[in-house]
This record gives C-alpha cells, sequence and structure tokens, in this order.
C-alpha cells in the first residue's frame, strides 16, 4: 500500500502523469478504492470496508499533492 505514493513520484518525474491528471481523477480512486475494500475485507463489516478504502485514498491523494508540490509544470511554448 505505501507504494502508491512512491509510483505516483515516479510517474510524475518521468512526466508520463501530472499532480493535476491524477487530482482530477479523484472520484475513480474512490470507487476502485471502496470496491477493492469490499472484495478484500473478509466481513461484510462496513467499518473495516472504511478502515480499508480510508488510507487507500489518503495514500492516492497524498501521492498526487505529493506530485504536483515537488515536480515542476512542463513549460508549453
Amino acid at each position: 500500500m505505501l507504494q502508491v505514493p512512491v509510483i505516483q513520484l515516479l510517474l510524475g518525474q518521468t512526466r508520463l502523469v501530472s499532480g493535476d491528471q491524477m487530482l482530477s481523477v479523484w472520484r475513480y480512486v474512490v470507487v476502485g478504492a471502496v470496491t477493492a475494500a469490499a472484495i478484500l475485507t473478509p466481513s461484510t463489516d462496513p467499518l473495516t470496508q472504511v478502515l480499508l478504502a480510508g488510507p487507500l485514498i489518503g495514500l492516492y491523494l497524498g501521492g498526487a499533492l505529493l506530485v504536483k508540490a515537488t515536480v515542476p509544470e512542463a513549460e508549453t511554448s
């Protein structure tokens, strides 16, 4: 799980994806994280699903904000 920000930072450094692009798809990330949490949790308890989906969403958004803050925007000419 902790690899998510590292992979995002590498993608940002290679300029394959910008921080703005990562932040623009946050709705899909939320749906994907909740779906993954629903599949991976052993019980039907919604609390355990939220406890798994929350860090996934937080790590993704934190990585996207880290890329936006550290990687300079591509210059357009």
